[in-house]
C-alpha cells in the first residue's frame, strides 16, 4: 500500500465492467476524495454518466475476451478540469480461465498529446509555407551588357520578368543616385528633389 500510495500512477482495479476493487490514493486524490469513497463502488458514481458508459464498455470486452488493452480515456477531474489518461487494463485470471478482477494502471497524457497536436500543426504549417517557396538556383546566364537573362529555352529575358516568374519577388522601380545623376543632373527640380532627401 505504502508503495502504491506514493506514486502519481493512477492504479486500481476492478471487479466488475462497471465496479472498482481497491484503488490508490493517486486514483482517489484525482477525484478529491478517499480511497474509501471509491473502492468497491459503481462507477457510475463517480463519473459522468457518458465516461461511465465508454469506460463500462470498454471494461466489458475486457472481462468477455480475456485479454489486455491500453485505451486512452477522458476523465473529469475533482475540480472540473478534463484530463486525458492512457490506461493499460489486463485481466488477472483465475483457475478455471475466467476474469477474476481487471488491473489498471494509468498515466496522464494531455500534456504530451497537446504538445503532439501543436507540433502536428506548426510541421502543417511549415509544409504549407515550404510549397509556397520558389527558389532560383544554379547557373543563370544573364547578358553581360543589358542584363537580360536566358531561360532554358533560349529566350532572352527582362531581369524582372524572369526573377518575378520564378520566385515570389515583386519589384517596384526607383533610380539610384548615380543612374539619377546622370540622366536629370542638370534638371532644376531634380537637384530640389535631391537637396529636400
Amino acid at each position: 500500500d505504502l508503495l502504491l500510495d506514493s506514486i502519481e500512477t493512477h492504479i486500481f482495479y476492478l471487479i466488475a465492467p462497471d465496479r472498482y476493487g481497491a484503488v490508490n490514493n493517486a486514483h482517489a486524490s484525482f477525484f478529491n476524495c478517499n480511497k474509501e469513497d471509491l473502492e468497491y463502488k459503481n462507477l457510475y458514481t463517480i463519473l459522468s454518466r457518458e465516461e461511465a458508459d465508454i469506460c463500462t464498455a470498454g471494461n466489458s470486452d475486457i472481462f468477455r475476451n480475456k485479454t489486455s488493452i491500453v485505451t486512452e480515456e477522458l476523465m473529469t477531474r475533482g475540480d472540473g478540469e478534463a484530463r486525458l489518461y492512457s490506461f493499460v487494463k489486463a485481466p488477472k485470471l483465475d483457475e478455471n480461465g475466467d476474469v477474476k478482477y481487471v488491473i489498471c494502471t494509468g498515466t496522464d497524457i494531455t500534456e504530451k498529446r497537446q504538445a503532439e497536436q501543436e507540433r502536428e500543426k506548426l510541421i502543417h504549417n511549415l509544409k504549407n509555407a515550404l510549397s509556397k517557396i520558389k527558389t532560383l538556383s544554379g547557373l543563370v546566364p544573364i547578358c553581360s551588357k543589358c542584363k537580360k537573362i536566358r531561360d532554358d529555352k533560349g529566350y532572352w529575358n527582362n531581369l524582372e520578368s524572369y526573377i518575378e516568374e520564378h520566385s515570389d519577388a515583386l519589384f517596384s522601380h526607383s533610380l539610384c543616385t548615380d543612374c539619377g545623376d546622370k540622366l536629370y543632373g542638370s534638371e532644376e527640380w531634380y537637384a530640389k528633389m535631391k537637396k529636400n532627401r
